[in-house]
């Protein structure tokens, strides 16, 4: 038996969950909010934060000089505030899973500003 075949590896779930209406105005609490439910999809799973391989996020404009990571709708602090309490591995000064930020124009609805999605 080779050494690779030895180690099981946990098999990988995609979490993409559909808007939820009434999702709070502000970024900052959408960030929470996708975060918490990142946390409550995987844990109905079986699985936790701990085995997150890459996070998507979707970030609705303005994007001024700098970019998507300029906008005011990504919120990295927040991110790193949620995961230092639920799981510091994946705090951005940790060792954070790999992450895509997408910038886009607009979002299906208008009072959302953000929308994420976890693989682990």
């Amino acid at each position: 038996m080779s050494t690779s075949a030895a180690i099981r590896q946990p098999p990988k779930i995609t979490i993409c969950r559909k808007e939820r209406r009434g999702f709070p105005g502000d970024a900052a609490a959408q960030w929470r909010a996708i975060s918490a439910n990142i946390k409550s999809d995987l844990e109905e799973l079986g699985s936790a934060l701990d085995y997150l391989i890459r996070l998507t996020f979707f970030i609705k404009g303005p994007f001024p000089d700098g970019g998507v990571l300029s906008s005011p709708n990504f919120r990295l602090d927040v991110r790193d505030e949620f995961f230092a309490e639920h799981c510091a591995k994946h705090c951005s000064y940790n060792n954070p899973p790999p992450s895509e930020v997408i910038g886009i124009a607009a979002l299906a609805q208008a009072d959302i500003d953000c929308r994420g999605g976890g693989v682990a």
